[in-house]
């Protein structure tokens, strides 16, 4: 099996992690493991962009198909005398 090298310090952090968590150090690093991988480098195919594309507007459909959540004509106030009101200056 593969081995990973880490100082004494962290693999004593990850031991008291898992006695913590009732479990054993390669169950508490494999979440971490388990990340989508990053975006590569290269640019987005035209097919790609159109797909999230795609992806977008139908979010924003949905979005714009769902209730408002405040009444028509709602104002918030958000000027510094009601943000502060009751905080005994």
């Amino acid at each position: 099996m593969p081995t990973i090298e880490v100082s004494e310090e962290t693999y004593r952090k990850l031991e008291r992690r898992a006695a913590w968590l009732k479990s054993s150090v390669p169950e508490v690093v494999k979440p971490l493991l388990d990340v989508p991988e990053p975006p590569s480098d290269e640019p987005a195919t035209p097919e790609v962009i159109a797909e999230r594309l795609r992806m977008f507007r139908e979010m924003m459909d949905f979005f714009r198909s769902q209730p408002p959540l405040y009444p028509e004509g709602h104002v918030v106030d958000v000027s510094r005398e009601s943000i502060y009101e009751g905080c005994g200056e």
